[in-house]
């Protein structure tokens, strides 16, 4: 599914500038393992899994946290 379905969404997610804003990998490190796992030289999914769930929890919680409170919407 890393490389099916979701193959854009890593790319948009784990893209090199936005490794390098957020800080926390090395561009070129998730970049390798993201070519790796394509190839099938090694299955790195559960990595690639990590990395986009991480970014995604960022996004949630940390960059919505810099603009303003959550609200709840009823």
């Amino acid at each position: 599914w890393i490389r099916g379905p979701l193959k854009g969404v890593v790319e948009e997610l784990l893209s090199d500038d936005r490794v390098r804003n957020r800080g926390l990998h090395s561009p070129v490190e998730v970049r390798r393992i993201i070519e790796s796992d394509r190839a099938g030289r090694e299955d790195w999914s559960m990595v690639i899994w990590t990395l986009l769930t991480q970014e995604i929890w960022c996004q949630t919680f940390l960059d919505r946290a810099a603009t303003g409170p959550i609200t709840l919407q009823s």
